[in-house]
């Protein structure tokens, strides 16, 4: 892990992607977050929306089987006293739903179509970035 840290530091390109692609991450959630709860009806003010769903998303990070308690407590008590909205509990499951099913839908193929899993013991050599591949020193 701190090789993989370390080797950035030789690729700023790299990083500047990784780093990018964790903003467009971040960014499609929340918006996909939003889009929902105008589909569930909430009536929200998207700005004070964009500041309180990191919040809620945070804490779905505690609690058992991906926040199951603490985050829906977040999306319930943030929305409600921040937003003045009622419902966050919903929104924070039927998003938790929503996500289950597409990344089921979408990575089952490539999980199925994938190629032979490591034995006991075994390393797999492949660079996680391939561009840091020639920075590798020979073992």
């Amino acid at each position: 892990l701190y090789m993989g840290f370390a080797g950035l530091r030789q690729s700023p390109k790299a990083l500047v992607a990784i780093l990018g692609l964790s903003v467009l991450n971040h960014a499609l959630w929340c918006s996909s977050q939003l889009f929902l709860a105008e589909g569930l009806g909430m009536e929200l003010d998207w700005l004070s929306a964009l500041v309180v769903i990191p919040i809620a998303v945070f804490f779905n990070v505690f609690g058992f089987a991906g926040g199951f308690g603490p985050g829906d407590w977040a999306y319930d008590h943030f929305f409600r006293t921040m937003l003045h909205v009622e419902g966050g509990a919903s929104l924070g499951i039927a998003f938790r739903v929503i996500s289950l099913v597409v990344r089921l839908a979408a990575g089952l193929p490539f999980y199925l179509l994938a190629g032979k899993p490591l034995k006991q013991g075994e390393i797999d050599r492949s660079p996680a970035i391939p561009a840091l591949d020639e920075n590798r020193t020979k073992e």
